[in-house]
């Protein structure tokens, strides 16, 4: 697991009232801008808090945000820190399932979406299908 430096050049100074969700935002860019990849380490929190100009609680806190996403974890220890995750979809999956439960996202939005996506994806197949996959 390395520690990755480049990436913290690329670090805004915050000016919000949500503060930690400018700097999870800012984290969550760089998931996936493919800066940060799985298995590397942020910097501690002293250090985010003085690249973001601003406290290390706003700090904790987006950590958090992002560890409930899915997008990270927080490893304790000598050797621990913050590390990046590959990406989990059942983490996606539960949220829609849970947001369908609670009845925030009607079932025909979810439908339209599914049928949105699948149109997007037979496209994308059919422009690049061949005579032996038709074949197959």
């Amino acid at each position: 697991m390395t520690i990755v430096q480049p990436f913290v050049s690329s670090f805004k100074p915050l000016k919000s009232k949500k503060i930690f969700e400018q700097i999870s935002d800012q984290i969550r860019e760089l998931i996936f801008s493919d800066t940060l990849k799985p298995g590397d380490k942020l910097p501690c929190e002293k250090e985010l808090s003085n690249q973001f100009k601003t406290g290390r609680t706003a700090v904790r806190k987006a950590l958090r945000t992002l560890e409930h996403a899915g997008l990270m974890y927080v490893k304790q220890g000598s050797d621990g820190g913050a590390f990046i995750k590959n990406i989990d979809p059942t983490v996606i999956t539960r949220s829609f399932s849970d947001m369908i439960r609670l009845g925030t996202i009607p079932i025909q939005d979810l439908t339209e979406a599914k049928v949105g996506i699948e149109k997007m994806l037979l496209e994308f197949a059919l422009k690049r299908v061949t005579k032996e996959d038709l074949d197959l």
